[in-house]
């Protein structure tokens, strides 16, 4: 059993200090402290003031190679003589027929494993959405599909009308030039028998959307053929709808129209052409 010191001891040895170098011992009150963060040194006087001169004249000294720092270690600083050890660990390797892969510190290691953790997870996420994304339509019919379709298109109406004003306002000259360019098919479509007096008198007794039979709250007017692909703007050619069907049916010929209309509705989208342009309609 190791015997405990006296109180005496304990005083003696918190009062007096022992010098590590050449074991001189003096009071802890005279005893020299370090410049630098005013702490008391592990050396005596002698001891202390040489340490001190030796560092003074290794920090004068800079190093060899890059000239800035200070040498350390073999009249290098530490920088470079990691560089210089590096060096010749790889011509050793490549004396041996082996290769050294280039050294990468370990934050850019943890980074680019933390992107690729990132891509893989993403990965995961855009399969798993897409996933049940197409889960409704494994299995379903052209119609079902189609019905599918114009369910999210009339939940989603109103964001995608949003979206679409919003990329005008930001693309002005697009919008300009689109607006040219339907000004020119509707001069050369035009048989002069659409004005504003003639659409205004259409908008007035119309009462029902032409395509789906609802009610009219706002009104529009569409194409049937559409000018795109070679429609005349006349009023043999126009009809008055409503938003949703306006903005659903777009571009579409009259043949993808009367497929992607509800089937309730079909009838009447094909006795519209039959009545306004005297044939029978034949789907393609």
């Amino acid at each position: 059993m190791i015997p405990r010191p006296t109180e005496f001891q304990v005083r003696e040895q918190f009062l007096h200090r022992r010098c590590r170098q050449c074991g001189a011992t003096g009071l802890r009150k005279e005893w020299p402290r370090y410049e630098r963060n005013g702490r008391l040194s592990s050396f005596c006087f002698t001891c202390h003031a040489q340490n001190e001169e030796r560092l003074k004249r290794s920090h004068e000294k800079l190093c060899q190679r890059c000239g800035q720092a200070p040498a350390v270690l073999n009249s290098q600083c530490r920088v470079c003589d990691h560089i210089y050890k590096r060096q010749q660990r790889e011509r050793e390797a490549l004396a041996r027929g082996r290769v050294i892969v280039a050294y990468r510190p370990q934050q850019v290691r943890e980074l680019e494993a933390a992107w690729v953790k990132a891509e893989a997870e993403a990965d995961r996420i855009r399969r798993r959405w897409a996933a049940a994304y197409l889960r409704p339509f494994r299995g379903l019919s052209h119609e079902e599909c189609a019905a599918l379709k114009r369910k999210h298109y009339e939940r989603h109406r109103v964001e995608e009308v949003r979206r679409g004003l919003a990329y005008k306002a930001a693309h002005p000259e697009k919008n300009q030039a689109a607006s040219a360019l339907r000004a020119r098919r509707e001069m050369v479509g035009a048989d002069r028998s659409v004005t504003p007096h003639s659409v205004a008198k259409l908008k007035r007794h119309a009462t029902h959307c032409a395509y789906c039979d609802t009610k009219l709250l706002h009104k529009q007017t569409d194409h049937m053929i559409p000018l795109a692909l070679g429609g005349e703007h006349s009023l043999k050619n126009i009809v008055i709808v409503c938003p949703s069907c306006n903005q659903h049916k777009h571009a579409l010929s009259y043949e993808e129209w009367i497929e992607r209309v509800d089937p309730k509705h079909r009838d009447r989208v094909i006795a519209l052409f039959e009545c306004r342009y005297g044939a029978r309609f034949k789907a393609a």
